[in-house]
């Protein structure tokens, strides 16, 4: 007998989560990658954004964590999740930690994409490796100091992007680092004469003023004129971005403007390449239309058409979901879920899981869509209306309670005898078990044993009346006794660092991370035998 050598319990759970239910464990890569597709560096339910960023830095340091996948993690973050803070995180840790090749330089060169974004790797870097400011004189106004000359280089080769435009638009007079102290500190070569004499503008403050629709609508209060008249030359003139537009809706309706106008705004909205080309998150479709539901206008219900439309148009080419796939999506709407993603926005994760799954109900022909809670039930709306379906069930706060029986799913799945080719969570992962109460799934079958196949299977193991079965424990019960082929996918849409059931392919069992509809993509990857981290590995940098 082995007395030192202990034997490894596969399969067994071996951490707590946040609520002190048993769970597994990730590899540290998986682990970045949830807490880097689901985070913006703030507040959350069971941690606090200074939290995140620790729990970033110690899975950087990891020996599990190798440079070359956190660089890639870092393009994936920006081009495929569209984020923005995160990546400029991972390029600045990168640059503290790696050195002796051109890998910072390749991915802040891919990273930032904006030129506000090159003041704010600049600003980041000082935050953390202060002391490191130096004032000058000349018309210099910063030197930092200790300045990596990788994260130098790739700043210098990021400037070369931008047109005069871009930079007066971006070149932030209130902000502590400005564009021509990026200019100074990285010595960007310029590509021609006429790239150097736009920077000395830059510099003098000359560059040609950027027609934005920001100092368009400013001037118009200045000079008093009519906010109907503003709004009215902005959108029928073509010069306001997707975004601007879609943020803008309420106090476009507000102003009263012509029906000519509404119609050139929506027909923008909805048109499917200026929807794709805008990069929007499927959620910002429904914070703008929870502004307009409270918006009277006569125009509204035709803004809010729109909306859906241009939803539907955000999850484009989506793969990997046959029309013959049976497809139970269960979306997580217990208390932890009930968070924001963020300090300004009013929008939750358990309705950035909700609008996803009604999204992916719409691409597909064969979709259950369900919640569960305290309790779990099954919610069917028509599948044109992802944002209205979404916004109901919000409104009746879910009607399921604020517990986290995620297992409820797949007990109502036993009882009913249906079989799925996949099962989607939209979690947060932090499953536990309401033990007093179980969703009316009362485990002591009885005389229905002898008429249910799945209750068959668990007589055959002595299961015939269980109060404590785990998801896990249901998935291995379920898969065999009636969908052998059927996969689990793990939607985590907050990134705490663990599961409640095992990720590996031998339990059919897999992990996304992400609130886009890239996380389709990856899971029509997987069904192709990769991953996300293998995704994201292959990123040539």
């Amino acid at each position: 007998m082995s007395k030192f050598n202990r034997t490894i319990q596969v399969g067994k759970p071996d951490v707590v989560n946040h609520e002190g239910e048993p769970a597994f464990s990730m590899s540290k890569e998986l682990e970045l990658y949830s807490l880097v597709c689901t985070s913006l560096m703030e507040d959350n339910f069971y941690e606090s954004g200074a939290d995140n960023l620790k729990r970033l830095r110690s899975l950087l340091d990891s020996k599990d964590v190798d440079d070359l996948f956190v660089g890639q993690l870092a393009v994936y973050a920006r081009e495929k999740m569209n984020l923005r803070s995160v990546p400029v995180v991972l390029s600045v840790e990168l640059a503290k930690r790696h050195s002796g090749d051109d890998l910072v330089r390749k991915v802040v060169r891919r990273v930032v994409n904006r030129p506000d974004e090159l003041a704010e790797v600049l600003s980041y870097y000082a935050t953390v490796n202060k002391p490191n400011w130096k004032s000058l004189g000349g018309g210099q106004m910063k030197k930092l100091r200790g300045l990596s000359k990788q994260l130098q280089y790739g700043l210098a080769d990021a400037f070369v992007k931008f047109d005069e435009y871009q930079l007066d638009k971006w070149n932030k007079s209130d902000h502590e680092i400005k564009l021509r102290d990026v200019l100074f500190l990285t010595h960007p070569k310029p590509a021609d004469k006429e790239m150097q004499e736009m920077w000395d503008r830059l510099v003098t403050g000359e560059l040609k003023k950027a027609y934005t629709w920001e100092a368009t609508k400013s001037k118009a209060g200045q000079d008093k004129r009519d906010n109907k008249e503003t709004w009215e030359e902005l959108i029928l003139s073509k010069k306001m971005g997707y975004m601007a537009v879609l943020r803008n809706l309420r106090n476009i309706l507000e102003a009263k403007v012509s029906k000519e106008t509404i119609e050139a705004a929506l027909n923008f909205l909805c048109n499917e390449k200026a929807v794709r080309n805008s990069k929007q998150f499927p959620y910002r479709f429904y914070s703008a239309y929870k502004e307009i539901v409270k918006t009277p206008s006569e125009y509204s219900p035709m803004v809010l058409e729109a909306l859906e439309k241009a939803a539907l148009y955000s999850i484009y080419n989506v793969e990997g979901f046959s029309d013959n796939d049976r497809i139970l999506v269960a979306c997580d709407v217990s208390g932890s879920m009930d968070c924001t993603i963020s300090a300004k926005s009013v929008i939750t994760r358990a309705s950035v899981g909700l609008l996803l799954g009604m999204l992916l109900a719409h691409r597909c022909a064969r979709v259950i869509t369900s919640v569960f809670g305290q309790n779990f039930k099954v919610v069917n709306f028509p599948k044109s209306t992802p944002l209205a379906n979404t916004l109901q069930r919000e409104r009746d706060n879910f009607g399921v309670g604020h517990s986290t029986n995620g297992h409820l799913a797949l007990a109502w799945a036993m009882n009913a005898e249906e079989s799925f080719d996949k099962v989607l969570l939209f979690t947060d992962c932090q499953l536990w078990h309401d033990e007093s109460n179980y969703g009316g799934y009362h485990y002591n079958w009885g005389s229905a044993l002898e008429d249910n196949r799945f209750m068959q299977e668990l007589q055959r193991k002595g299961n015939t009346k269980f109060t404590r079965m785990s998801i896990a424990q249901l998935w291995n019960l379920y898969k065999p006794a009636q969908s052998p082929n059927a996969k689990i996918y793990m939607v985590d849409l907050s990134g705490y660092g663990n599961t409640p059931l095992r990720i590996s392919s031998q339990e059919r069992a897999y992990f996304v991370a992400g609130w886009n509809a890239d996380i389709f993509n990856i899971i029509n990857k997987i069904e192709s035998g990769s991953d996300a981290l293998k995704e994201i590995k292959s990123i040539a940098l």
